[in-house]
């Protein structure tokens, strides 16, 4: 159907009021209800959530911070690592179980009453000799010496495991709540519980639960190595009454409705404080049965169900709730009921037939921002590609545009494309998820002017408030140092920076267009077979390539002269038609500058001087000479290397370099000749 410019019932032009169709959204929320009401498992002994820990069982030496509010350190626990047990003496190897060393609570391990023991023997020869033999522990008296001597030693062990035990189970207990939970913030929540109820109705029904819980954070922190369980700083306390006790005879909601006042008006903001008088006050009023209440920390156990409310706070690990969901469709239904109720959008388009004009008409009558805001050319920091422009068109066509797709195909980069346009364009803008993890992928996508703005409500045991703390800052900054005409300054060069870029894109648009029409263009033959449009001809060239490469490109200039006249360039034709292989080669070489050349007479006296130094060689020739003229160079180094030693040798014995001065007398002279 369409939307009428004809108002309807109460002054409206659209279906909103419509007492037929609030009657249908009604039905709607009233069967979700109904579903999130069966499926909902009603808890009624605390002990069966994943993990319970009673803070009376805290270590003694962790400090409980009972005034803690919203975003305080409730306590904290440090991790301690585990210490081997002492290794026993060997002697004691077999005598004692291995578990039972490991097992600090034990008053002490306990000896076998047989083991291995070095036993004297006879040999076959006679002599006496040793092996080892499985003997009674009378028949050892060595071990039990070796034992009480090493007792001590694991008794000391043994009290410092004790006292680190309770250390490791509450660090390992919250550590993995705290890994559970951000892995599955969807499923899991941490919550402080107070005012154990331990009551059994007329009908044999067993209750052991909390009435007051108050969402906690674990948090894991590195650089102290403990954990740390906050208080939520969106801390909301519930009372979870009538989850335990709805249709129970001797519980009347009526007369405990004013602690539920006092915790929506947010009586609770120290929860082991503010929440005592509460559990008080709801125990002395709640059920027909006396059930008095005591300050005491302890539980009491599941088999004591005579009727009492202890304080008794624990740390409770569990599946999130389903009253707060049927608390919001009571809400809504609340909303849906009286003369001036009105449907929303988003339900009342879930059961009824709804053109996208009466959707947008809706939505205008509630006074929401129609998606021209957008305008033509929306302000997108991030590239864009056609397929994204398109989801911008129907999102000002529609009341809401569905964006599907696998992981990688960009539908982050299209969120943050769209709230930049809209922040750009003076809105707000709102951003859920199922998980935190998707927001912080979207947040890291967006401009970091853009960024500081976001403010971020999740995920805050993962740095959350101090994103939170960063994002209020910068805003403040921005406001307190705000300066409308610098302000309108930058707009207006931003304005002009874009209105340039935008003519720009537009110049080379055209230009690419020019050319596109240019490549469509069929040509006449500029050349015999070369004609059509430009890729044709440029092709045809690419073909004859191998045969038509030598000429020059570009051409050149027409207006000189040639390098070669006619007749020269038929002599070149018809020498390049006769080439054989040899005359190719040839065409590498080059004739030597005979300037370069020695003259008739620098050549004769090169000769007359040749013939005057061998004439002379072989007139003061020797016989040592002769027979080293057939040496080479590298004989004749090493023969001069070795007379240089032979001469420095001599010369170590006090002789003279020349050999032929030499005293025959000399003792070395003769060893030498």
């Amino acid at each position: 159907m369409s939307v009428s410019d004809t108002p309807v019932g109460d002054g409206s032009v659209t279906r909103s009021r419509d007492r037929e169709l609030i009657a249908t959204t009604s039905s709607l929320v009233e069967f979700l209800r109904d579903v999130a009401l069966a499926r909902r498992r009603r808890i009624l002994d605390v002990d069966e959530h994943d993990t319970v820990l009673w803070l009376d069982e805290l270590p003694t030496e962790v400090a409980v911070d009972v005034d803690a509010g919203p975003g305080e350190t409730l306590f904290s626990v440090s991790r301690v690592r585990a210490e081997a047990p002492p290794e026993p003496p060997a002697v004691l190897t077999n005598w004692l179980d291995k578990d039972a060393l490991r097992d600090s609570s034990a008053p002490s391990p306990v000896l076998k009453a047989k083991g291995p023991a070095w036993v004297v023997v006879e040999q076959p020869d006679g002599t006496p000799g040793t092996r080892v033999m499985v003997v009674p522990r009378e028949e050892a008296p060595d071990v039990g010496r070796a034992f009480e001597s090493w007792l001590p030693v694991w008794q000391a062990w043994a009290a410092r495991d004790r006292r680190a035990v309770p250390f490791r189970r509450w660090y390992t207990a919250l550590a993995g709540a705290a890994h559970l939970v951000a892995q599955q913030e969807d499923q899991y929540e941490l919550v402080l519980g107070t005012g154990l109820l331990a009551w059994r109705s007329p009908a044999g029904t067993q209750v052991r639960n909390h009435i007051l819980t108050t969402r906690l954070i674990a948090v894991v922190d590195g650089e102290a190595d403990a954990v740390r369980v906050v208080v939520d700083p969106e801390a909301v306390t519930r009372v979870q009454d009538r989850e335990l006790l709805d249709g129970e005879p001797r519980f009347d909601a009526a007369r405990v409705e004013a602690v539920h006042d006092q915790v929506r008006d947010d009586a609770v903001v120290a929860p082991l404080v503010d929440g005592q008088p509460l559990v008080k006050q709801w125990a002395e009023r709640a059920l027909d049965d006396d059930t008095p209440f005591l300050t005491e920390w302890s539980p009491m156990s599941r088999g004591e169900t005579g009727g009492e409310v202890r304080f008794a706070p624990a740390v409770v690990l569990r599946r999130r709730e389903r009253a707060s969901l049927i608390g919001y469709y009571d809400a809504m239904l609340q909303a849906l009921r009286g003369p001036r109720a009105q449907a929303p959008l988003g339900l009342a388009q879930l059961v009824t037939a709804m053109e996208a004009s009466e959707r947008l008409a809706w939505l205008a009558e509630d006074g929401a921002a129609s998606g021209e805001v957008l305008g033509a050319d929306p302000l997108f920091p991030l590239p864009a590609n056609p397929e994204q422009m398109r989801i911008m068109d129907r999102l000002r066509a529609n009341n809401g545009v569905v964006v599907q797709g696998p992981p990688g195909t960009g539908k982050t980069h299209t969120i943050a494309n769209l709230m930049s346009a809209l922040l750009a364009q003076g809105q707000r803008v709102l951003v859920t998820s199922q998980k935190a993890q998707a927001l912080r992928v979207l947040r890291d996508k967006l401009p970091p002017e853009v960024a500081k703005l976001c403010v971020s409500v999740t995920d805050l045991d993962r740095g959350g408030s101090a994103e939170l703390e960063g994002s209020v800052k910068a805003m403040s900054n921005r406001h307190a140092n705000f300066d409308p005409v610098a302000h309108e300054d930058e707009v207006a060069r931003s304005q002009q920076r874009r209105a340039d870029l935008t003519a720009r894109v537009d110049s080379l648009t055209d230009q690419v267009r020019a050319l596109r029409e240019a490549e469509l263009t069929v040509h006449p033959a500029v050349a015999t077979g070369y004609a059509g449009t430009l890729g044709d001809i440029a092709r045809r060239l690419r073909a004859a390539a191998d045969r038509l490469g030598w000429m020059p490109v570009p051409m050149p200039d027409t207006s000189a002269a040639p390098a070669l006249d006619r007749a020269e360039a038929g002599e070149l034709v018809r020498l390049l038609a006769g080439q054989s292989p040899e005359r190719l080669a040839r065409t590498h070489q080059r004739l030597v500058d005979v300037s370069d050349w020695p003259s008739a007479d620098e050549v004769r006296r090169l000769v007359l001087a040749e013939q005057a130094a061998r004439a002379a060689a072989q007139q003061g020739s020797t016989d040592v000479s002769r027979r080293l003229d057939g040496a080479d160079a590298a004989e004749l180094r090493t023969l001069q290397s070795e007379v240089d030693s032979a001469r420095q040798a001599a010369t170590l014995l006090g002789l003279a370099a020349d050999a032929p001065a030499w005293p025959s007398s000399d003792w070395a002279v003769r060893a030498i000749t």
